[in-house]
């Protein structure tokens, strides 16, 4: 099963697209779907992929789906792919891969915090001058949630630009993972690449491993990565406290505040998807 997205040239507005994986009630096992983008040169579109299920819930990691997104994103093209949803308690395995060409640019956003155990991985190639790759990553993990996000990207023309901002919040025993490659070769110059994976752990038996990673041959580039891990910050909840709010309120405000800078630069979250967050937030601070 799969879905087909081709769009011209010169539209005179840009394409939005939600396309639904849909497992219907009292299927089990593996689903394979695809979904195939083509962005001509000059066109624009944005994409949301979703994955549900309908009929009661199934056993726990009873469901398999392993996706694939490919896409193509011409000269001056650009595409937006957003990733917001999951099969809730099953595994789930989605990797989407991009071409670049020159003046493009590919806009990836992936939400995790569904899914038993997941991973989403993102591979993108720049292939022409002035392309551009930006990333967004958010993982909420709670209970024995096991969440897996890592990217790719190679830029293999000179005179491009990326940007990679990754958010991880880790709660009870759930352990979320990113690693992160930038690949700059020879042929890559006067690359301007950043990439960043923050990561909250709120309980003891919480894990996060984060590997953030450059491999540059090229000699005239900006190139930057890095990775934190903390806990909630303390004078920020005791100054929330000192302005009569609870240490449950304090907590999950600055939760909000943290994943929703991710959030709000993520375009097409229809507003069940921020209330899923929401409720997932709320459960971190219990």
């Amino acid at each position: 099963d799969g879905a087909r997205v081709a769009a011209g040239g010169g539209a005179a507005a840009p394409a939005r697209l939600h396309v639904v994986h849909v497992r219907s009630a009292g299927a089990t096992g593996v689903l394979h779907p695809r979904t195939v983008v083509h962005v001509g040169d000059g066109a624009r579109v944005a994409l949301r992929e979703s994955f549900v299920a309908v009929g009661p819930a199934a056993e726990k990691r009873s469901r398999l789906t392993n996706a694939r997104t490919n896409c193509r994103v011409g000269a001056g093209g650009v595409l937006t792919h957003v990733l917001d949803s999951q099969e809730a308690d099953q595994v789930h395995v989605h990797h989407v891969q991009c071409g670049v060409r020159r003046d493009g640019e590919f806009m990836s956003r992936a939400i995790s915090d569904g899914a038993a155990v997941g991973r989403v991985a993102v591979e993108a190639e720049i292939l022409g001058p002035r392309a551009r790759f930006d990333f967004l990553g958010l993982q909420l993990g709670a209970g024995d949630q096991n969440l897996d996000l890592r990217t790719a990207l190679r830029h293999t023309a000179g005179d491009a630009e990326s940007s990679q901002d990754i958010r991880n919040v880790a709660g009870e025993r759930a352990k979320l993972t990113f690693k992160g490659r930038i690949a700059v070769p020879v042929t890559g110059q006067k690359t301007n690449a950043d990439q960043i994976c923050k990561s909250l752990l709120l309980d003891d038996g919480a894990t996060v491993d984060a590997m953030p990673s450059l491999e540059i041959v090229a000699d005239d580039v900006k190139c930057t990565h890095g990775a934190t891990i903390a806990d909630l910050d303390e004078e920020g909840l005791f100054y929330l406290n000192s302005r009569m709010l609870s240490e449950k309120d304090a907590r999950k405000l600055l939760l909000k505040a943290f994943c929703y800078d991710i959030v709000q630069r993520t375009d097409m979250l229809p507003p069940a998807t921020v209330d899923r967050l929401d409720a997932k937030l709320s459960q971190l601070t219990v």
